[in-house]
């Protein structure tokens, strides 16, 4: 099989300040935030106008390059790239604008993009903060779902904002329907990052409850839209593991710290997610705090037989420096797969509420070794990956099927149980 190239898009995140979410006095993240539904669309646009802008930029560099044979290239974004201020449109414009560039006008005979796997960053439509995820979250449905000439938001599908909406047509799913049509318009697959679900459920009314009407069960959830090259929707992970993590500024030793709690708004996931990408083989994905849990990506890799990995992640200044990197290449070096880590930029500016985004997307090899890694800057990486080379190393070094499960190791999930029954007798009386 011939190598297929891959994009990553590392864009610039959505400022809090910029939201259109305006938190009251007491800033708790459970209170009661005001929003603005138009606000909350025109920064959705805003982002949908930096994908748009950075895959131009990204391509134009790539076409002035050459066509030539490197696995890997990169390139940066001046600030000025950027649309600074949203500009009121729709993702069909946006669309429209991109397919009109030059970068994108195909010649007879050759490929309006030139990749074949678009990779985007953690929550690229929304700023990373407990107190936007509700105001930002949209409605995702079940896959698998084929391509669809009516779009959600003309089926009001998706409830959006926040408490006393009503504004239906402003809070449905335009980012869902962007990535869905920027994959059926590109002839390419897209794992569209992250974005905040909505997901609402009916519950049984309690017994003898007058008007016996149920009641509304509403989760969010930090999910990953995962589309063909004709725009179907065939897979959505949701984050199996929220990040919850509390690292004081006086117990960091770059004096940083960051404490954060994904679990005080977000639902987790819990099953694998896997998809086929022609030419090269089955894709796991994981997003960011899922990185850290190597039995992930030893079950998307031994159950699922996945050769390449994918992470949308947004991991800080505090904990990006000694483990990104590091956790890219060990799920690589130890599954003897390609790993993408996809990251938003490092913010301009900082301030209370605004998280602070490490960057460094990279993409990583079967053998561990980096083949490209950008900076905090914003910016794009096209890297070639090959199937063959998989399967060569692991013919090399064939610890894929050395493992020893059954044989001297027990079960990982018989060794948790085991640790759980001892730490309840442990907390029994008299045992």
């Amino acid at each position: 099989m011939s190598p297929i190239r891959v994009c990553v898009l590392q864009l610039p995140a959505l400022l809090r300040r910029d939201s259109g979410v305006a938190l009251p006095s007491s800033r708790a993240a459970s209170s009661s935030a005001v929003v603005d539904p138009l606000a909350v669309l025109q920064r959705k646009q805003q982002q949908m106008q930096r994908v748009r802008e950075a895959l131009v930029g990204a391509v134009t560099a790539l076409r002035q390059r050459g066509e030539k044979d490197s696995s890997a290239f990169t390139t940066t974004f001046e600030p000025e790239t950027f649309s600074a201020a949203a500009v009121p449109t729709s993702y069909k414009a946006i669309l429209d604008a991109l397919l009109a560039s030059p970068a994108f006008s195909a010649a007879e005979g050759v490929r309006a993009a030139p990749f074949e796997l678009l990779v985007l960053p953690e929550i690229w439509n929304a700023p990373y903060h407990n107190s936007c995820f509700g105001a930002y979250a949209e409605h995702i449905p079940d896959v698998p779902l084929s391509p669809s000439p009516q779009d959600p938001e003309e089926a009001g599908a998706g409830v959006g904002a926040t408490e006393g909406g009503g504004e239906a047509a402003l809070t449905a799913s335009p980012s869902f329907a962007f990535m869905r049509d920027l994959a059926k318009r590109l002839r390419v697959y897209v794992v569209g990052g992250s974005i905040v679900e909505r997901s609402a459920t009916k519950k049984r009314p309690l017994e003898g409850r007058d008007g016996g009407e149920a009641e509304e069960k509403v989760a969010l959830y930090n999910t990953c839209c995962v589309f063909d090259c004709d725009g179907a929707f065939i897979a959505k992970h949701r984050k199996m593991h929220l990040f919850d993590i509390s690292i004081l500024k006086s117990d960091d030793p770059n004096g940083k710290g960051i404490i954060f709690r994904e679990s005080d708004t977000l639902s987790s996931g819990n099953s694998l997610t896997s998809f086929s990408l022609p030419s090269f083989g089955n894709v796991g994905v994981g997003i960011c705090y899922d990185l850290r849990f190597s039995e992930m990506a030893l079950a998307l890799t031994q159950q699922r037989q996945c050769k390449l990995l994918c992470y949308p992640g947004a991991f800080n200044q505090t904990t990006g420096p000694p483990h990104w990197s590091l956790l890219l290449r060990g799920r690589a070096l130890d599954n003897q797969v390609y790993v993408v880590g996809c990251s938003p930029s490092a913010p301009a500016v900082s301030g209370e509420g605004e998280y602070p985004a490490y960057g460094h997307s990279i993409v990583v090899s079967p053998y561990g070794d980096v083949l490209a890694e950008l900076d905090g800057a914003p910016g794009a990486i096209f890297a070639s990956i090959e199937k063959g080379k998989v399967d060569l190393f692991r013919k090399q070094v064939p610890t894929s099927v050395q493992k020893r499960f059954g044989e001297v190791y027990t079960q990982v999930q018989e060794i948790a149980a085991e640790g759980l029954n001892g730490a309840a007798r442990e907390g029994t009386p008299g045992a």
